[in-house]
């Protein structure tokens, strides 16, 4: 019955849905991937991993991580590449996927609370909107999730194969999205604290052994886009220079103190006009460097803005409160609204517009409240091991979003957050089984 409704859930978002999200110079197809679409164009093209937006660059050369354009490709093989359907039944099928992984793990806890995890992801209206979109976020999200669940078998188990697994799977996300990189270094302790709170603390030997198989097997799996990464003049990091200092400036137009935390599209235009005039009148050979040498210097720059620019508290209070909300509690109506042509255009349909931000606001306010049960019910049961490693996911990427929390980022951990609020079920139903006083009893008493 939850696959049925599944299958025509999304057969409706397709018959409704702005057809240029599906079409590949469609225009809501470009404002949502920025990553995919130039890897897959130059390899159906050309055969090879360059840039057709940068005619200029090395064909070495790569903003981004490569396998969100490959798995694109792949899908636009099927059709020719005359649309990106195949690429929305590809990432339809990696929702359903997060969506059974949520429900191993949550199968063995109680009798059909699987089901209601499932069900909690699959029909989240974040998670179907970005599985109909060209974006790399849902490809991540299953990646991260599959890691996140070998993680957690691993906890159970201890075994190398388990370590081992769960790294390679990491790796493959950072090759998605780099988000993840930070929890390389720490991942020998990541392992220890798994072990130990999964089988006792005599464990940690097991864990820090395991976590340094991991760490290796990460290392190994990234080794060759590193150097190809290498090769190409940018070194051994898994995004270019260039994404780097992007992501810098949309943080810093965040924490203005004109607009903290709603992202001041032309502060960020100006401070980047700024720095190419500052960037031509301090090196005079400019227009003779290559887009590898001038990404470099534009990196620098923002380095040295970045530690110069004027930082406030309670302007960076206000930005990071507000990411928190949009991380924690929107519904990704964005998203939604971009997907059925009415972003921003709330006049053109306003009761479909405002159902869909009513309902998207709602699901997620409803499963954050019962999230915060699920940690309640996940202490009172003693679950170290499972309130551990979700509790660890949703904080990591919830802190590396810095100031530009959104829904699509919370993609990464929808299925960490509905497995919190399958458990605040279980609270509320526990609560509601509890027997009461009757009025009679209430009523009798000393007199």
């Amino acid at each position: 019955m939850i696959l049925a409704f599944f299958a025509a859930a999304n057969a409706l978002i397709v018959i409704f849905a702005d057809s240029s999200c599906h079409q590949i110079d469609g225009a809501c197809a470009r404002q949502h991937d920025i990553y995919a679409s130039p890897t897959a164009r130059s390899l159906l093209e050309d055969g090879r991993l360059g840039d057709p937006t940068n005619p200029d660059a090395p064909w070495t050369y790569r903003q981004w991580p490569p396998i969100s354009g490959l798995v694109m490709a792949v899908a636009l093989l099927t059709n020719g590449g005359q649309d990106l359907y195949p690429l929305v039944a590809l990432q339809v099928l990696m929702l359903l996927a997060m969506g059974f992984l949520v429900r191993g793990v949550l199968s063995g806890h109680s009798k059909g609370l699987g089901d209601v995890g499932l069900a909690m992801v699959i029909f989240n209206p974040n998670a179907l909107a970005g599985a109909h979109l060209p974006a790399n976020e849902t490809l991540c999200a299953l990646l991260l999730t599959t890691s996140f669940v070998l993680l957690y078998r691993y906890g159970l188990r201890r075994t190398a194969g388990l370590a081992a697994a769960c790294a390679a799977v990491l790796a493959l996300s950072l090759l998605v999205r780099p988000t993840g990189q930070f929890l390389i270094p720490p991942m020998p302790l990541i392992f220890v604290l798994a072990a130990t709170t999964g089988g006792g603390a005599t464990q940690w030997r097991a864990g820090l052994r395991h976590g340094v198989v991991a760490l290796g097997v990460t290392l190994a799996v990234l080794a060759p886009w590193l150097a190809f990464q290498v090769n190409a003049g940018v070194g051994p990091r898994i995004a270019g220079p260039s994404a780097e200092q992007l992501h810098m400036a949309f943080n810093l137009s965040y924490l203005t103190a004109e607009m903290p935390g709603e992202g001041n599209g032309p502060w960020r235009q100006g401070f980047q006009a700024e720095q190419l005039t500052e960037l031509q009148r301090t090196h005079p050979d400019w227009d003779a460097l290559n887009v590898v040498q001038q990404d470099f210097l534009r990196l620098d720059h923002a380095r040295s803005y970045l530690l110069s620019f004027p930082f406030d508290a309670r302007t960076f209070g206000i930005a990071f409160a507000k990411s928190t909300i949009r991380f924690f509690v929107s519904g990704g109506e964005g998203e939604i609204h971009s997907l059925f042509g009415m972003e921003g255009n709330p006049a053109a349909n306003p009761a479909a517009f405002w159902s869909i931000k009513v309902t998207a606001i709602g699901y997620a306010l409803i499963l954050r409240v019962l999230g915060l049960l699920g940690l309640w019910m996940l202490f009172v049961r003693r679950d170290w091991l499972l309130l551990l490693t979700c509790t660890g996911m949703i904080v990591y990427f919830w802190l590396t979003s810095l100031a530009l929390g959104k829904p699509r980022f919370r993609l990464m951990v929808e299925p960490e957050l509905m497995i919190l609020a399958a458990f605040g079920v279980v609270a509320v139903l526990s609560l509601l089984a509890r027997p009461r006083p009757s009025l009679l009893a209430l009523s009798t008493g000393p007199r």
